[in-house]
């Protein structure tokens, strides 16, 4: 297992996680919100395929 993989991959869920959450709350992100969340919605998918490729999940 390679743990800095893991980390990364865990760090860009929880970035995605705060960019979904700013876009509720900051209003000069809600003009671009569907773009940041389309964004959000990858960088789930890529964090997540890291973090399971590098565990033995």
């Amino acid at each position: 297992m390679n743990r800095v993989l893991v980390a990364v991959g865990a760090a860009e869920v929880l970035g995605a996680v705060a960019v979904v959450i700013t876009t509720f709350t900051i209003p000069a992100f809600a003009d671009m919100a569907l773009a940041w969340r389309m964004l959000a919605v990858f960088m789930i998918l890529e964090g997540s395929n890291r973090v399971l490729d590098n565990t033995n999940l």
